[in-house]
């Protein structure tokens, strides 16, 4: 039979179903977890979130080998001058001991208009990688992988892009620029 808990911990409210096995495994586990306002994370992440966000899902598994299925929805992040507003991600996630590994996907408003991505993810230590790397922009996209250093290293990356036109990235710069025709 699930248990039910609910947390209130200050600015925030997790919801939990869950049942334990006599193995110590989750199973049919739901959980939610609500930000009313995500500000207060602007500081740990080096973004400033501004707004409701909202994860939820499912859990399986034991502790040390739980597999997560979910979304998470976020009203606002602005990234120095760039906001980008109605974000959500779904994720399917395997975390092994400190190994984290799945697909992941994310859509939002940009600046330059709708703007999706999905990666399969992968978080080793202060490593975290994203593989087969699909993203998109109106009249952009981007393929390929990214690998980033938590502990500050410099990021590496190998990626393809297609670029249609240049004037939406010319006006992120600060530069005017209007499309040339071929001379003939």
């Amino acid at each position: 039979r699930p248990t039910r808990a609910t947390a209130t911990p200050p600015r925030s409210q997790i919801n939990l179903a869950l049942t334990l096995t006599p193995e110590a495994e989750l199973r049919d586990t739901r959980y939610q977890v609500v930000l009313p306002d995500a500000a207060f994370l602007s500081g740990e992440l080096g973004a400033e979130l501004r707004g409701a966000a909202r994860a939820e899902g499912t859990a399986a598994g034991s502790f040390d080998n739980l597999a997560l299925d979910g979304s998470l929805t976020l009203a606002r992040l602005q990234a120095g001058d760039q906001p980008f507003e109605e974000i959500a991600g779904r994720y399917r996630l395997r975390l092994q001991g400190g190994d984290i590994d799945g697909p992941v996907r994310l859509a939002l408003r940009s600046p330059f208009g709708a703007a999706e991505a999905k990666a399969k993810l992968s978080l080793r230590g202060d490593s975290l990688s994203l593989t087969e790397l699909e993203a998109s922009l109106p009249e952009t996209s981007v393929t390929g992988e990214l690998h980033l250093s938590l502990n500050g290293a410099a990021p590496r990356a190998r990626l393809q892009g297609r670029i249609v036109a240049l004037s939406p990235w010319l006006q992120f710069a600060g530069l005017d620029g209007q499309p040339v025709s071929p001379e003939p």
